[in-house]
């Protein structure tokens, strides 16, 4: 016999699932568009009874945000993981980072809106995404400087600074314009490989 659900786990389940509902609703009539009304009705619940569990729609739009940032976080982290030279590891994970973020533009449009809004109005799990990106890059500095690979640098200043130099490619509204700009200049190639040039100069900088 299987376990009997305790009410945390229950009250976790109705949380999850209103979650799925409200980002399925994103997805097919737009993150503006959908209401808690609506969310409640695709459940077949009361408005009532998902402020029960969520206070506003903006926590729920924050849960929602956090799925998004964390799958490009993921796909990040498997750069890290590799077992690639530093300074191959800093130039894949910057074009990781681009490419999770172009995937989302492209593939999910109307989240994007939402992540969009996210990061020009800084809710909490964009600034909390900000810090364990920064976290990564600083990981790969001071692995590259151990190595041998890097110069000895500031490492939490060049974080930041790395970060700045490649925000055309990973700020959202800023990737949207790109491959925008892209259509009619060569496509995503040329985004990729203005990327990997800015990569270059980079590694010029700090390569031990």
């Amino acid at each position: 016999m299987g376990r009997k659900k305790t009410p945390l786990s229950d009250s976790l389940a109705v949380k999850a699932s209103i979650v799925d509902a409200a980002e399925a609703l994103f997805r097919s009539v737009g993150y503006s568009k959908t209401t808690v009304g609506e969310i409640a009705k695709a459940l077949g619940m009361s408005q009532a009874n998902v402020y029960r569990y969520f206070p506003t729609k903006a926590s729920i739009n924050e849960v929602i945000c956090e799925r998004v940032v964390l799958r490009i976080e993921d796909r990040c982290k498997s750069i890290i993981d590799s077992t690639s030279s530093a300074q191959q590891r800093l130039s894949l994970f910057m074009l990781e980072y681009f490419r999770a973020v172009k995937d989302n533009v492209i593939k999910e449009q109307r989240v994007h809106e939402m992540v969009v809004k996210a990061v020009e109005q800084y809710w909490t799990v964009i600034q909390e995404h900000v810090n364990r990106m920064d976290i990564m890059v600083q990981g790969i500095l001071s692995n590259g400087i151990k190595a041998g690979a890097f110069k000895e640098v500031d490492i939490p200043a060049t974080s930041l600074a790395l970060q700045n130099a490649f925000s055309a490619f990973t700020y959202p509204a800023l990737v949207e314009r790109q491959i925008a700009d892209a259509a009619n200049s060569g496509g995503e190639k040329r985004i990729e490989a203005d990327l990997l040039n800015l990569a270059a100069i980079v590694l010029r900088g700090i390569s031990a």
